[in-house]
């Protein structure tokens, strides 16, 4: 009985964000409402307030779900992998894949970094500087890349990545697969940080 009460919270909640990630991503934060998100959940409004404080407590609730979903799919891929490039190579790659699929999540973060940059962008960027640094340190301290500051490196490597995912927005999307951008990052990548 308990699991089954515990399985049915779980698909509210999950469903809760799957409605606000809806939202938010249409309307916006300042123009979306509770009640938008509790009907297109198919719950009560009030309901919503069991899980969530407030529409912020609920956006960054969304902001962490996705991330760490994010950083799952990613770290997947990266584990599966030998040697830093290909690690690199897989994990830029399950970051491209995860955003092409996730378009919604990420014209939030991109749309909502004014308001939420230090909560919501920030608390993303960390998270890939987190995943990423340690095997570029690695392949710094092997002597594979170019003695950089690893985090430095990170988030400029993601500055770059990020550019040409909202070119890829900004084009409609529909116009090519965001994992076409793959190639160019992975030869910038091999000719600027790897020792030859």
């Amino acid at each position: 009985m308990r699991i089954l009460i515990k399985e049915k919270k779980e698909q509210k909640y999950n469903a809760i964000l799957n409605a606000g990630l809806e939202i938010f991503s249409s309307r916006g934060y300042h123009n979306t409402v509770i009640e938008e998100i509790a009907i297109k959940a198919g719950i009560g409004k009030g309901t919503i307030y069991r899980y969530f404080k407030n529409k912020k407590d609920l956006f960054l609730a969304l902001i962490e779900y996705k991330v760490d979903e994010l950083k799952v799919a990613v770290f997947k891929e990266i584990s599966k992998q030998q040697g830093t490039h290909k690690r690199l190579e897989a994990g830029v790659c399950a970051y491209l894949k995860y955003f092409e699929k996730n378009k919604n999540f990420y014209q939030i973060l991109i749309h909502e970094k004014s308001e939420f940059g230090k909560e919501a962008f920030l608390l993303h960027r960390r998270k890939q500087v987190d995943l990423f640094k340690p095997f570029i340190q690695e392949g710094i301290n092997k002597g594979e890349i170019k003695s950089l500051n690893a985090g430095s490196l990170t988030y400029a490597l993601f500055g770059f990545i990020d550019s040409l995912i909202w070119k890829w927005i900004c084009s409609g999307t529909k116009s090519y697969p965001l994992s076409q951008e793959l190639p160019i990052i992975v030869e910038i990548i091999s000719s600027g940080i790897f020792k030859k």
